[in-house]
């Protein structure tokens, strides 16, 4: 394994970690993962949720929220049809009490046993016999036009909130709601179902507010080089639509026929601090224009004391806008700042009843493996927060079932505690136990209890399936992967439980390092999952065998499918057609990528805080991997079954370190000696152990110190 570790120049570290206020080691780790983008820095270092984007920014939002305000108003009987995966589950559960909460009729369902993926026409027709008018798809839904269709027939509108790649038939829904999809005018396509579901319920809270569909211009007068600068933004849902910035000098020319004029007529016009503003129109406009403003600088000040007498300019220096831009901000964005400001103030409950649902959304993000970019940092930051001490009944005792539930629960809990055991149910065809379980609030403990025991215990029988499972794919892969010029490997094994396909091609890519897909028959039909690394993109692949598949989609890193048995062969032959085709990153010798050489100083407790401030880890953003040169193995024991596994203590700085070597028992009496020195890299974890915790090493790899 090499390690590896960019040089940084320290002048360049200093000025970076002065100019964004940071420690180095802070620093040091966003430089070498490339993050330095202002814009890019602002989801890593603020934590505020106002710094999320707004669900107004997709096209079709309002047609959503819409559609639900006259379900409501008109009693219409509404179907909320998910997906059976973490996400689905989550986004289906959050979507249904919210709604529910909201005051419509609302019933859920999710594919069940071994029934297909997405929406079918059987679930329409069925809803369609019950009266139903409204049928809202959540982590599914943008493949399904032919399905829209006949809803559509029938006479029931949808709404499709869903986060998987489009194919080229986009459904002919009431509302799309997908940061995917060409013209959705979202500017992050990382959200998962349940972040979506969470900022759609945003919106519909936001529409029972006096701001909703509420047009308006901001406007800032100020003088330039003998001219007068006019610097507008026209905002709807307190969302910027469109933005205007004129330079008129005085005297010449006729400005009433300027572009301004026409930007200005229509809507309300505010200002902070009307005055000066009035007299700088008045130099340009004479008496020839009526000018009306709202000066809003007085309820700024009753509502913001500490701002009162503060101009804009004062306000930028120092604020949020100014640090995390890559050009000076300009005036009139503090004022579109504080207006959205003071709308959260104006009506807190936006703010609190987010936050409230995103403990669900954090445990969809990190299942759904979504990249830890963007606003996603900001709502699993928050959402682990909530997580930890949620209210949701069922959630709670799944929480102290695993032994997370009041303890500061991490991206890895979720991955590799909570989210195994919600999937387990989708996998075992009863994704519904799972649901009911996260609406449970209302029933006794005891069947709550009841829920959780038939969850675990599908965790466990979908461990066994596996388990056995794995002893009768791995050698087929083997002869796959060879057969495909170790590019590519697909296994076909038809007493493989359908639930258990996608578990195995992702421990097949792991183990293989290569794309890898699992097939089993379900009736008169095969289904299959597949999963990718090395830049080889997953629906690109499937794309190409459309015309063979029954049904197929997914994202880049991870789809499904299903096809006749007659066509498998051909399936196969043209795999090895198109393989030539797809990218494929080029294999080398495994190379760590390592963010900090952490010296003798700083090898303490205080290491922590970094880990803190970079958090939350997952997709695009691993844990942080450190080395430290010349660490002493103070004490050499074994663990596990079969021994298998290594504890080891070592002197590193001021203290000795617990650290765990996982299938490390080979490298004892070679790479690990009894008061040897070593090169370790490592990550830093905070071990709970009943009521006492301690911060522990995990070993990533160890090497001699001639061998640098």
């Amino acid at each position: 394994m090499i390690w590896e570790m960019p040089r940084l120049p320290k002048e360049a570290v200093d000025d970076f970690c002065q100019r964004f206020q940071i420690d180095p080691l802070v620093g040091a780790v966003l430089l070498r993962r490339n993050i330095e983008k202002p814009e890019e820095l602002r989801f890593f270092l603020d934590e505020d949720l106002k710094s999320t984007h707004s669900p107004f920014l997709f096209m079709e939002m309002e047609d959503a929220v819409d559609r639900v305000l006259q379900a409501r108003a008109e009693g219409e009987k509404v179907l909320i049809f998910g997906d059976r995966d973490v996400d689905g589950i989550t986004s289906t559960a959050l979507l249904t009490q919210r709604l529910r909460d909201f005051g419509l009729d609302v019933k859920w369902q999710l594919p069940m046993g071994d029934e297909s993926y997405g929406l079918t026409e059987e679930v329409i027709t069925g809803f369609a016999g019950e009266d139903g008018s409204l049928l809202i798809t959540v982590d599914c839904g943008i493949t399904s036009a032919r399905e829209i269709d006949l809803a559509r027939d029938l006479g029931i509108d949808t709404i499709v909130i869903d986060h998987h790649n489009p194919q080229d038939d986009i459904p002919m829904a009431v509302a799309l709601i997908n940061p995917k999809l060409d013209d959705a005018g979202y500017p992050f396509d990382g959200l998962c179902g349940a972040a979506l579901v969470a900022k759609f319920l945003w919106a519909l809270r936001f529409s029972q507010t006096s701001f909703y569909k509420q047009t308006f211009t901001l406007l800032n007068v100020r003088p330039g080089n003998e001219s007068v600068i006019f610097e507008a933004i026209k905002m709807e849902n307190m969302v910027e639509v469109d933005r205007l910035t004129e330079n008129i000098v005085p005297g010449i020319g006729k400005p009433e026929q300027s572009r301004l004029v026409d930007f200005l007529v229509g809507h309300e016009i505010l200002v902070y601090d009307a005055k000066p503003q009035e007299r700088l129109m008045r130099q340009v406009f004479g008496d020839r224009v009526d000018i009306s403003l709202t000066d809003i600088a007085p309820e700024i000040a009753k509502t913001f004391p500490s701002l009162q007498g503060r101009s804009l300019m004062r306000m930028l220096q120092g604020s949020r806008l100014a640090r995390f831009s890559h050009r000076p901000p300009l005036e009139i964005e503090a004022l579109m700042q504080l207006m959205v400001s003071f709308m959260y103030h104006a009506y807190p409950a936006l703010f609190e009843e987010y936050k409230r649902d995103l403990d669900l959304v954090a445990l969809g993000l990190v299942a759904d493996m979504m990249p830890m970019r963007d606003e996603n940092r900001i709502l699993v930051r928050h959402g682990l927060e909530s997580l930890s001490t949620t209210p949701r009944q069922g959630l709670r005792e799944l929480l102290q079932y695993t032994k997370v539930y009041g303890k500061p629960i991490s991206s890895k809990d979720i991955g590799w505690k909570i989210g195994p055991i919600i999937n387990s149910t989708g996998r075992m065809g009863r994704p519904d136990r799972a649901v009911e379980l996260l609406l449970s609030d209302n029933r006794s403990s005891q069947e709550v209890t009841q829920l959780l025991r038939e969850v675990v215990s599908m965790n466990a029988e979908r461990k066994e399936l596996g388990s056995a499972a794995w002893q009768k794919v791995y050698p087929l892969a083997k002869e796959s992967f060879e057969q495909f010029g170790r590019r590519f490997l697909i296994v076909r094994d038809d007493s493989v439980h359908r639930g258990i396909t996608g578990i195995l091609a992702g421990r097949l890519c792991r183990e293989f390092n290569a794309p890898a897909a699992v097939v089993a028959q379900l009736d008169t039909r095969l289904v299959g999952s597949i999963r990718s690394m090395r830049g080889f993109r997953a629906t690109e692949f499937l794309s190409r065998f459309e015309d063979l598949f029954e049904t197929w989609g997914g994202h880049d890193a991870a789809g499904g499918f299903s096809l006749g048995i007659d066509s498998y062969s051909v399936f196969l032959q043209r795999i090895t057609e198109v393989l030539p085709f797809m990218h494929l990153d080029e294999q080398t010798e495994e190379v760590l990528a390592v963010d900090l050489m952490v010296p003798p100083v700083r090898m303490d407790e205080g290491l922590e805080a970094v880990e803190k401030i970079l958090a939350p880890h997952g997709q695009e953003f691993p844990r942080l991997t450190y080395s430290f040169h010349g660490a002493r193995i103070e004490d050499i024991q074994f663990l596990g079954k079969t021994q298998e596994h290594v504890k080891l203590t070592l002197q590193m700085g001021p203290r000795k370190w617990p650290a765990l070597y996982w299938n490390a028992s080979d490298l004892v009496g070679s790479v690990l000696q009894k008061n040897a020195v070593a090169d370790v890299a490592f990550h830093l974890e905070r071990n709970y152990y009943g009521q006492s915790q301690n911060l522990q090493l995990q070993i990533v790899d160890v090497k001699n110190p001639d061998a640098r």
